[in-house]
């Protein structure tokens, strides 16, 4: 089993599910602007998750539970997780809408729910799931003329477990980050052997990522802007955990903190 590179995002939300139905209202005054949602995922020590996504949807604030909900994409697509790494994304939805405030995302997902464990597939039961989908609570400003970029992360690690009777169940933790309030950190870790887990601590949030075990490089993504302190760990072999102090974060930009050499005792 290898580990992946998974980006990771800054505002835990631990999901629940809707049990409500829903109706789409698109007559909204106010002119129209741009929602697009991409999504990504964490470090987990599974070969594969897969999520059979088949629609959308996000709701009005000033609308109650029942109305309010613009169906955003019916785009069905079957999403490898772990292979969204380094930076790579699955595009959820790129739709216009009307303009106002929205304070939720809903993924509705089909029946193809997956997690591999040491070659062998399961089926992945995510409770309402196919029935009433993932509602993510995510306050977010739609303008006229304007696009709005989020990045949708859902911790594998953290949702994916066995319960007794050794069914593997997916109860979600998914963090959610608007793109124009973060920057990046990039960089390399040798030796690759190492298998170095990088993270830092933003907010109240773990964000962490493996380094690709081809070339040592790794990305942190979604990280607002400010200063902090990253910790390169090796799961593998003797060499011991290295500090990186003071790694400055700026809106829009990567900050490249080239390679860390990791040493032995």
């Amino acid at each position: 089993m290898t580990h992946r590179i998974l980006p990771c995002l800054i505002l835990v939300l631990t999901v629940t599910l809707m049990t409500c139905g829903c109706s789409d209202d698109t007559t909204t005054p106010g002119g129209t602007g741009t929602l697009r949602l991409t999504l990504v995922d964490s470090p987990v020590d599974f070969d594969d998750v897969t999520l059979d996504v088949r629609a959308t949807r996000v709701h009005r604030s000033d609308e109650d539970s029942l109305g309010g909900w613009h169906l955003v994409s019916t785009d069905s697509m079957v999403v490898h997780l772990l292979d969204l790494t380094n930076g790579v994304s699955a595009l959820l939805a790129d739709a216009d809408l009307p303009a106002g405030t929205y304070d939720q995302i809903r993924l509705r997902l089909g029946d193809g729910n997956t997690v591999t464990v040491d070659g062998v597939e399961h089926e992945l039961r995510v409770p309402s799931g196919q029935r009433s989908g993932l509602k993510i609570h995510h306050t977010f400003e739609i303008t006229d003329g304007e696009i709005y970029e989020a990045t949708v992360d859902i911790d594998a690690s953290r949702s994916v477990h066995q319960n007794g009777h050794g069914q593997y169940m997916m109860r979600p933790v998914i963090r959610v980050r608007a793109d124009a309030l973060c920057g990046r950190i990039i960089g390399a870790v040798d030796p690759i052997e190492a298998a170095a887990l990088i993270w830092t601590i933003a907010g109240e949030d773990t964000v962490q990522t493996f380094a690709d075990p081809v070339t040592g490089r790794f990305m942190l993504v979604a990280l607002p802007a400010g200063v902090y302190d990253l910790t390169v760990t090796p799961t593998s072999g003797d060499w011991l955990e290295k500090l990186l102090t003071d790694v400055e974060v700026v809106v829009g930009t990567t900050n490249d903190v080239g390679t860390v050499t990791l040493d032995l005792p």
